[in-house]
């Protein structure tokens, strides 16, 4: 498991990402606490990120092509997963077999009982191993149309 340290303190990523959500994703809109996806995240780490440069939808498979050369050899094998979120029915749907990094493109296929409902799609990389991640980057929602 990848361990931060911050303040003499070891930190997992998920715990990083809870930490940034409690912080940052939560605000307040006339007394109503709600969540900003756009600042929430689902892993920190300093594994280089992609940059997303096209999303297709197709027969309830969402597929993300992205640019992930780091200009270092040893990321060529790194996995990215795409993870849809469906917050009403608390559901997470994350891309069956995790794409590597030099691949250029993932997908996830989204079950039919999530068609039509907001999903908010996130995109990470962590190493072959998973021991050390980037920070998620939110991708916007989406919806499947049947």
């Amino acid at each position: 498991m990848f361990v931060s340290r911050r303040k003499k303190r070891k930190l997992h990523p998920f715990n990083l990402a809870m930490s940034q959500v409690l912080k940052v994703a939560i605000t307040e809109l006339s007394g109503v606490l709600s969540l900003d996806p756009e600042k929430a995240w689902l892993s920190d780490g300093n594994l280089p990120g992609v940059l997303v440069t096209d999303m297709q939808q197709l027969a309830g498979t969402i597929t993300v092509q992205y640019f992930g050369d780091t200009g270092f050899d040893r990321c060529w094998d790194d996995r990215v997963k795409l993870i849809a979120y469906q917050a009403e029915e608390w559901v997470a749907v994350e891309s069956a077999v995790s794409a590597l990094r030099h691949e250029a493109k993932v997908s996830i296929t989204i079950p039919v009982n999530l068609w039509e409902k907001d999903l908010l799609l996130y995109i990470l990389c962590h190493e072959r191993d998973g021991l050390r991640y980037s920070r998620s980057k939110y991708l916007g929602t989406y919806q499947i149309k049947k």
